[in-house]
C-alpha cells in the first residue's frame, strides 16, 4: 500500500426466511464496491446458502451485477458477499473548474443518458413554494459550477438550520420542511435553479423561514 491508504475488510449477509419451502430462488445481487480513482476492490467473493454458481455481468453505470438460480425447494436463503477495499486519501479539490464545465454538463444532460436522475417524479416534483425558495436563493449561472455548488451547500445548511424545529416535529430531513406538508418536493429539485447568494442575503431569507414558523406556531 502507498503511504496514507487504507484497506477495510467488508462482510455483509442477507438472510431471507419463509414462511412455507419455495421451489426456486432468481437472485441479482448488486454489493461489489466499484473500484474508481479512490477505490480499489482487490477481492469480492458471493456465496448463497444452498450454493449455486453465480454469474456476473457489468450494467450501464459500470456496476458489476452477480446472478444466480437456485432450483431445488428451500426454506431458508443465506447471502453472503465478503470484499477487501483499498482507499486512498481525497485529493483535495481545487477552488475552480473551467467556465466550460457548464457545457460538459450540458452535454450529459442533452444525451439522454441521465434522464433518469432528471426525470420528474412523486418525490421530485417542483412547487410553487419550493420555486419561492430558490427566487429567494437567487440562483443563475454567473460563477463555475464548483464555485456554484459550493454556494448551493451553504444556503441550504443555513436553510435547514434555521428550520430544525420544523424538521424534528415533521420528522422530515428534506431542505423545504418548513413548507406545507403536500407541497414538499425532494431537495434534488433544487439543483435545478442555478445562482447565487452573498451571505447577508442568506440570512435574511433564513430569518424569512424562522417568521412563518413562529407565525404558525402561533397559529
Amino acid at each position: 500500500m502507498m503511504h496514507g491508504e487504507i484497506q477495510y475488510v467488508v462482510r455483509h449477509t442477507n438472510k431471507f426466511t419463509y414462511t412455507a419451502p419455495i421451489s426456486e430462488s432468481m437472485m441479482e445481487v448488486r454489493m461489489q464496491p466499484r473500484s474508481d480513482v479512490r477505490q480499489r476492490c482487490l477481492r469480492f467473493e458471493l456465496t448463497p446458502q444452498p450454493r449455486a454458481k453465480v454469474f456476473a455481468y457489468q450494467d450501464p453505470y459500470g456496476n458489476v451485477v452477480h446472478h444466480f438460480d437456485i432450483p431445488g425447494r428451500h426454506a431458508r436463503l443465506t447471502i453472503t458477499a465478503d470484499a477487501v477495499v483499498q482507499l486512498a486519501p481525497a485529493a483535495e479539490l481545487p477552488e475552480s473548474v473551467p467556465t466550460a464545465t457548464w457545457d460538459e454538463l450540458d452535454a450529459i444532460a442533452a444525451s439522454g443518458e441521465r434522464w433518469e436522475d432528471l426525470r420528474f417524479s412523486h418525490f421530485a416534483r417542483e412547487t410553487p413554494l419550493l420555486a419561492e425558495l430558490a427566487d429567494e436563493f437567487h440562483w443563475r449561472r454567473d460563477a463555475d459550477a464548483l464555485t456554484l455548488l459550493r454556494r448551493l451547500n451553504y444556503a441550504l445548511v443555513v436553510h435547514q438550520g434555521d428550520c430544525g424545529d420544523r424538521y424534528v416535529a415533521d420528522g422530515d430531513d428534506r431542505a423545504d420542511a418548513c413548507l406545507p406538508a403536500d407541497q414538499r418536493p425532494d431537495l434534488g429539485r433544487l439543483m435545478e435553479f442555478r445562482g447565487q447568494k452573498t451571505h447577508q442575503e442568506i440570512q435574511t431569507a433564513a430569518a424569512r423561514c424562522r417568521r412563518r414558523n413562529v407565525a404558525d406556531a402561533a397559529v
